[in-house]
């Protein structure tokens, strides 16, 4: 069996925005030690899965937060410490 896994990531309005391969898996079911997940593939998937994810939501919020509320301005340095210049 092939198995398929994919990351749909929708809009607020429940728009899908982009689909994503995660991983193709082979799982065999001959022997009982086969079934479900291993460890390493459960580790493998967790893994891509949240490198999608945080990439996704890191550019969202930087595109919600970019610009000083104030001025406009476009911000700089990192999403935890913030340098603003409107005055």
């Amino acid at each position: 069996m092939r198995v398929k896994l994919q990351l749909v990531l929708c809009s607020d309005d429940g728009c899908e925005e982009t689909v994503t391969d995660i991983v193709t898996l082979r799982k065999d079911s001959q022997h009982i030690e086969h079934l479900g997940l291993t460890l390493v593939e459960a580790k493998q998937l967790l893994t891509t899965l949240q490198q999608y994810l945080l990439t996704h939501q890191v550019d969202a919020f930087l595109a919600a937060h970019g610009t000083c509320e104030t001025c406009g301005a476009t911000l700089k340095g990192s999403v935890l410490k913030v340098e603003m210049d409107c005055d």
